[in-house]
């Protein structure tokens, strides 16, 4: 029954998991012929030892092929004789198609033409291996339908090695690598069930957890998909006219840049840019013009502030047609632009001299009539600055954000907005939807608010604060019904130069993926920035801006998934304490804790203050005098300019300005390179405000930070420590002090600087030297718990170090706790051969019987 009951859990549980982690946004994708032979991807399932089945059982998998004319394995099934099964992407030679090929022993057994399948990352296909032993058979599936059946041809059947991708170490290699998605790869028995599973959803790392089994897997140059759902991937940067705009058009699944003698394209998909010159003369506009992309008419809309005259361009004849329109146009700057459904232009507020608009004009393209329509400035604040969605079928618009006043006077001070408003186009009616509360870091949204699927009811748009010339772009989700919202992605530098700027939002229906660019002026030229996020994103794992649910409107299925697991969980935790109570004794072994679990109930972590604090080990954080995190509001340039001060004056007594120039800005020269230092100096000032004990100076021609309480960091509060140690004085006290610091995580993680390599040395053998010099003590030595944090604290910061990884396995013995034990041996082992290519020079048994400890840490 016990058994039955666990069995029904974890399927539950890994058909939550599978829901909860979104594998929309996972999968590992495969590095091919775009790369040179030694970064191409390999998976290898059976690294640590061969698959075994004396019975029937099944591979299966989730694969998307991508639309590349390139040939390579994608599945490899080896016996202990080098017979194969193999699945091959490969194009046809004579035709204009693409094929999945299945080859047994050599020969090939079928092939399907994959010219019925959306070839694009957003189609997963699913594709099952039955292998029958008792009828001696091979099946493939691929979505349900049987494609082939065959003898397997195979010597063994015990002894099977599982590849996908390439394959570079051993006696038999081969690197011809298609591109293409994996996974949810699964491995079931005779009966259908999953033994070993491999979800392939992870963003770091060259291992692959296999939940259902211990058969993690092994993983060579991988590109895990998540990333490319929470990082922007820059895909071009053109310099254009200042007279141009700029848009997007779905169709040719590119942006479109308008110049006075000819239009450019620029492919999302590789990146390149197309120039086509017109078939005649564009109208002339003035510094500043807009384009649009009009569906309904399908053709380009051009016009500038101010002006009688707008322009429609054929893209397919090149040719431009002018239109007079019977009244200028009022508040061109920062506004909402769409089409009804009858192609009309629609102009929603804006800012032209000194004034917030709030009316919004509708232009007949046809008759070259415009009419213009005022709202109330009590239901609608006049502002720019403001995004919009034009929903088709409803001849309706959302109104979102913006930054203005309620009169409309620029004089009269301004401020920004939060709400969110329906205006129906044709009875002319606003109204509002939902208003934000109590936000605390100033936004706005860019011009578009993009609805991929509407029956989520909600909205994406990017968002930036339009008080800072550095600002930054952040991808936000909105709910269309509540305030609230969720950031999401990372971010992507924005210089903000009010009208001269301009950033915006669309969505590729195609590759399922948001494009995002930026446009700034800069010595009478435009420099254009193009970027990509895959759908669906990721969220940033931090606290929203503003007054927001940490939970925000994510789907109730995962989030409900999670709430089952935890039930299960607290279920099977009260049937084993009830197990216990009722004297039915399980093996000790069974009971054993999770692997990382700190054991050291006392001082276990330094307590650091929620404010005027400053956090270097794991997540860099600097927390102001109100508690929040500094470092999220700075530029990462800000960022690397606060440190580089703070270690400079800890170690030099402060840095020069020549120096600080060399170090971060010495692509810069002359007059441009001493702006740039004073306007960021000048930037972190600012952030410096909001922090007690801790000044900025300009001492003797060097830049120095002048610190007292209550300003305090993990870094100094270790040095002290490092200062107070001695071999007379050393106590137990005070090495759990000094773990306590460094278990706080990596030293600046995620801050790869190359200043940062020798202060990292530095470090590393500060932290060697007092292990080496405490581990031989008496007090210590007999305490298996400070040894396990003194391991433990040792490994995240040298994760390789061999004394260390013998100093674990020594605590986890005295604690009688030989499986976790095993596991982080396992675990140990191949992070080592990954690292040196070369297998861990004891065994476990080894590790385990070592009868002391009388190790030096330092020595490798």
């Amino acid at each position: 029954m016990q058994k039955i009951v666990v069995n029904l859990l974890f399927i539950l549980f890994v058909t939550i998991y599978c829901h909860s982690q979104n594998y929309d946004a996972g999968g590992l994708y495969f590095n091919s012929y775009l790369v040179n032979k030694d970064h191409r991807t390999s998976l290898c399932l059976t690294h640590k030892e061969p698959f075994v089945s004396k019975k029937s059982f099944r591979v299966e998998m989730d694969v998307s092929f991508l639309p590349q004319w390139d040939f390579g394995y994608i599945c490899r099934i080896l016996d202990k004789n080098k017979k194969s099964v193999d699945l091959v992407y490969s194009p046809n030679v004579t035709a204009d198609s693409l094929f999945l090929k299945l080859i047994v022993g050599g020969k090939l057994v079928h092939k399907e033409v994959l010219d019925s399948f959306m070839m694009v990352r957003n189609k997963w296909h699913h594709l099952v291996l039955s292998f029958n032993h008792q009828t001696d058979s091979l099946v493939m599936q691929l979505e349900g339908h049987r494609l082939a059946r065959t003898l397997k041809d195979f010597a063994s059947r015990e002894e099977l090695q599982i590849y996908f991708g390439a394959k570079q170490q051993g006696d038999n290699v081969w690197t011809d690598v298609p591109g293409f998605l994996l996974k949810e790869v699964g491995i079931r028995d005779e009966k259908g069930r999953l033994i070993h599973f491999w979800p392939l959803n992870q963003a770091f790392g060259e291992v692959a957890t296999d939940l259902a089994g211990d058969m993690d897997a092994k993983v060579i140059n991988p590109v895990w998909e998540i990333n490319k759902h929470h990082r922007w991937h820059h895909k071009a940067t053109f310099r254009t006219a200042v007279n141009s705009g700029i848009t997007w058009l779905p169709e040719h699944q590119a942006l479109v840049n308008t110049g006075s003698g000819s239009f450019m394209l620029l492919s999302v998909e590789d990146g390149n840019l197309y120039e086509y010159p017109y078939a005649n003369a564009m109208p002339e506009f003035s510094r500043y013009h807009t384009t649009y992309w009009n569906a309904v008419r399908n053709k380009l809309v051009a016009y500038n502030k101010g002006g009688n005259i707008m322009g429609e361009l054929d893209l397919q004849t090149r040719h431009w047609i002018v239109k007079q329109i019977s009244s200028g146009i009022r508040g061109v700057y920062q506004h909402v632009t769409h089409f009804n459904s009858k192609g009309e232009l629609v102009i929603i507020g804006g800012y032209d001299w000194l004034h917030y608009f709030n009316e919004y004009s509708v232009t007949n393209l046809d008759s070259s009539v415009r009419r213009v329509k005022n709202l109330s400035k009590d239901a609608f604040a006049p502002r720019y600055l403001l995004g919009g969605s034009y929903q088709p079928g409803k001849d309706q618009v959302y109104l979102f954000g913006g930054y203005g006043n309620r009169d409309g006077d620029q004089s009269l001070g301004m401020q920004n907005f939060y709400d969110l408003f329906s205006l129906d186009l044709t009875t002319q009616r606003i109204e509002k939807i939902w208003e934000l509360e109590d936000v605390k870091a100033n936004f706005v949204p860019v011009k578009n608010l993009i609805t991929v699927n509407n029956a989520d009811s909600t909205f994406f748009t990017l968002c930036y604060s339009n008080h800072h010339y550095y600002s930054s772009l952040r991808l936000c989700e909105f709910s269309s019904k509540h305030p609230r919202y969720q950031v999401l992605s990372d971010s992507i530098p924005y210089f903000f130069k009010d009208i001269e700027s301009d950033a915006n939002l669309y969505f590729n229906d195609v590759t399922r993926e948001f494009v995002a660019y930026t446009r700034c002026v800069k010595n009478d030229t435009a420099v254009v920035d193009v970027y990509t996020l895959k759908y669906p994103p990721v969220p940033v794992l931090e606290k929203n801006t503003g007054k927001t649910s940490h939970i925000g409107f994510a789907s109730w299925f995962k989030w409900g998934g999670w709430l089952i697991t935890g039930i299960i969980i607290l279920f099977i935790v009260l049937y084993r304490r009830k197990r216990k109570t009722s004297g039915s004794v399980l093996p000790s072994e069974a009971l054993e804790e999770p692997e990382n679990i700190i054991t050291d109930e006392k001082n276990e972590r330094i307590s650091a203050p929620c404010t005027n604090y400053l956090k270097l080990f794991g997540d860099a954080c600097l927390l102001d005098a109100d508690g929040v995190n500094l470092f999220k509001e700075m530029s990462p340039k800000i960022q690397e300019l606060f440190l580089v001060i703070y270690f400079k004056t800890i170690f030099q007594g402060g840095v020069s300005s020549k120096d600080l120039t060399l170090l971060l800005w010495d692509h810069l020269e002359g007059a441009s390179a001493k702006n740039t230092r004073n306007v960021n100096i000048s930037r972190l000032r600012k952030f410096l405000k909001a922090l007690n004990g801790i000044e900025l100076e300009y001492v003797d021609s060097k830049y120095t930070f002048h610190v007292e309480e209550p300003f305090d960091s993990d870094y100094q509060r270790l040095m002290d420590i490092i200062r107070k140690i001695s071999d007379t004085t050393l106590s137990g006290d005070e090495v759990r002090c000094f773990c306590s610091v460094l278990l706080g995580g990596p030293f600046l993680k995620g801050h790869g600087y190359e200043w940062l390599d020798k202060m990292h040395e530095h470090l590393l053998n500060h932290m060697l030297d007092v292990f080496d010099r405490v581990i031989s003590k008496p007090d210590i030595k007999n305490d298996p718990k400070l040894i396990l944090n003194v391991s433990e604290a040792v490994l995240i910061h040298d994760a390789t170090n061999e004394e260390a990884c013998l100093l674990k396995i020594y605590a986890l013995k005295k604690l009688g706790r030989r499986n976790v034990a095993k596991v982080f041996y396992e675990k140990y082992s191949a992070s080592y051969l990954a690292i040196y290519n070369q297998s861990f020079n004891s065994t476990f048994e080894e590790c385990w019987d070592r009868p002391d400890i009388s190790l030096s840490i330092s020595e490798r």
